[in-house]
């Protein structure tokens, strides 16, 4: 499993701003394994991170959704590659398939099967770019193979503005500043708004409860 999380910031889990509480999750899997904390970002871009992450082609300020087609399959990509090694490839977005050409680019990058929003139901409870990162991982569950070596690229969407999941009814905790630990105040400087901060702690909240299920189902 290869999780993208569009747009989430990794400071929640250094050790200064773990006591908000926003990557429990996350922590607690890093802690358990092996977490690597000195990386450049591919791009500024979901898409053209994605297209890097997955084709091992850097951005060099070419939007590669369509230009990949005018060309040979990258033999980098990494759908190529675990397919030589046995792997059933799958590609699972939070999204819709129409968005910057994703399921069209991945297919013809290798990738053999491909799910989106839609498959999991289509628009999310809150409507606006897909389905809630839940959701998406309950498909991702239901679609997996227990009897086949895969490799699984899921493509999260819900830290996006305009951040419309209910996170309060997930169980983010804070409100206003005075729920912040009394350490936490200090940090707080109205960078990130309230909706901001649980969307990010939301992405946490999700990719938990994917790994609590996933575990006894991939030992």
């Amino acid at each position: 499993f290869l999780v993208i999380m569009e747009s989430y910031d990794s400071w929640p889990q250094m050790e200064k701003y773990k006591p908000f509480g926003f990557s429990t999750q996350l922590s607690a899997i890093s802690d358990n394994g092996t977490h690597f904390d000195h990386f450049l970002p591919a791009a500024d871009a979901t898409f053209d991170s994605f297209g890097a992450t997955t084709t091992n082609v850097p951005y060099m300020g070419v939007n590669i959704s369509k230009v990949g087609q005018l060309h040979e399959p990258y033999v980098t990509s990494i759908f190529a590659q675990f397919k030589k090694l046995g792997y059933q490839t799958n590609l699972f977005y939070g999204g819709f398939s129409s968005w910057q050409n994703i399921a069209e680019f991945s297919k013809y990058q290798g990738v053999d099967r491909f799910f989106s929003a839609t498959d999991a139901g289509g628009d999310s409870d809150s409507g606006t770019w897909g389905v809630e990162d839940e959701k998406l991982f309950d498909l991702v569950l239901a679609k997996t193979d227990t009897t086949k070596y895969s490799l699984n690229v899921i493509l999260t969407t819900s830290y996006h503005a305009p951040y419309t999941v209910d996170v309060y009814a997930k169980g983010f905790p804070y409100k206003t500043e005075k729920d912040f630990p009394e350490a936490m105040k200090k940090y707080y400087d109205g960078g990130m708004t309230f909706d901001e901060m649980g969307h990010l702690w939301y992405g946490d909240y999700a990719i938990g409860k994917f790994m609590g299920k996933a575990k006894p189902k991939y030992p």
